[in-house]
């Protein structure tokens, strides 16, 4: 075997067990199977929800499988991003807002300020934002505080005081002769990935002027990363092509580096791992509408987290889907 052929035979062993494990997503068992309720026909509502892109084809599924129990409900859904929806929500334009990071405080003070109260907060399922660079950089593993010096311009992690520019940084050379810049990708402003990877990966601080904000969808993203040589971005979970290669991640140089595995995303030692939410205008004192907790219990049931599973995303654990099944039946 020639050195040409012996690298790319190690290039595509890498990337298959980097990237494979994103089609091996299991279903926890203890969820319970869905049960409608008796007389669906007679049961009429409509339902709208409006947010993240990345809720969007799962809230689609989940209404239209919900939608073949209760024949007489309808649904609109759109996207927008995470940065739309509470506003919708707080003036009632919309049933669900369909958010890929937590409300935050100027949300919840408008919202308090106008309703009384918070919105209903439930976790639908867990995510975790994956960095990825294009797949012939031998770069495997990157820590917190590295991608602060790649990707900000403030470094407020502490840490990371300098900024990291070119991959000669690394050791890595990508064309000899000349400096090799990297090429950061972000999603665009009203994408709750692009807050979250700011709030997680960055500690608040800015993105670099210098960076490529067009991505508004994961196919975008891997596009982009996937074409040049020196980019580097960050995704949601989804099915990974083999033009891009998922990186390990630590908190820091001298903790572990974890792949986004199922395993590592649901015990929370994958660092960039999150819960999606949906939230929903409820006043604390009275219980949710009894067909809005049957959408619920549909989403946290064997069903409903099987769809999640179908979009190659990860299922609640079971503790955390009684927890949110509780939430349904507060108030009186």
């Amino acid at each position: 075997m020639n050195n040409y052929k012996f690298h790319f035979f190690i290039l595509c062993i890498g990337l298959f067990f980097s990237n494979a494990y994103a089609n091996d997503i299991k279903l926890p068992k203890g969820l319970i199977k869905y049960e409608p309720l008796a007389m669906p026909d007679s049961i009429q509502d409509q339902f709208k929800s409006l947010g993240s892109s990345l809720v969007e084809p799962i809230m689609v599924d989940w209404l239209e499988e919900f939608q073949k129990y209760y024949p007489n409900i309808t649904f609109d859904i759109k996207a927008g991003g995470s940065g739309v929806a509470i506003d919708a929500l707080l003036n009632d334009k919309t049933t669900f807002a369909a958010m890929s990071r937590q409300i935050n405080a100027l949300e919840i003070g408008d919202f308090i300020e106008k309703k009384g109260y918070r919105p209903t907060e439930l976790r639908v399922f867990v995510d975790a934002v994956r960095v990825i660079v294009n797949r012939h950089n031998p770069i495997s593993k990157l820590s917190l505080t590295q991608l602060d010096s790649i990707f900000s311009s403030s470094h407020e992690c502490g840490g990371a005081s300098y900024s990291i520019n070119t991959w000669e940084e690394f050791g890595w050379v990508p064309k000899a002769g000349a400096l090799n810049p990297i090429e950061r990708h972000i999603f665009f402003e009203k994408a709750g990935i692009r807050y979250f990877f700011r709030k997680q990966a960055l500690c608040g601080g800015k993105y670099k002027a210098n960076s490529n904000e067009q991505a508004t969808t994961f196919a975008e993203m891997t596009k982009a990363v996937g074409k040049s040589l020196t980019a580097i971005g960050f995704v949601e979970m989804g099915p990974m092509d083999y033009s891009v290669k998922l990186q390990a991640i630590a908190k820091y140089g001298f903790y572990p580096y974890y792949l986004p595995t199922q395993e590592n995303i649901s015990t929370g030692k994958y660092p960039l791992s999150r819960y999606i939410y949906v939230y929903v205008d409820k006043p604390p004192r009275y219980k949710m509408p009894l067909l809005l907790q049957e959408f619920f219990k549909f989403v946290f049931s064997q069903q409903g987290q099987q769809i999640v599973v179908n979009h190659k995303l990860i299922p609640l654990p079971v503790r955390q889907v009684k927890e949110e099944i509780q939430k349904l039946l507060k108030g009186r």
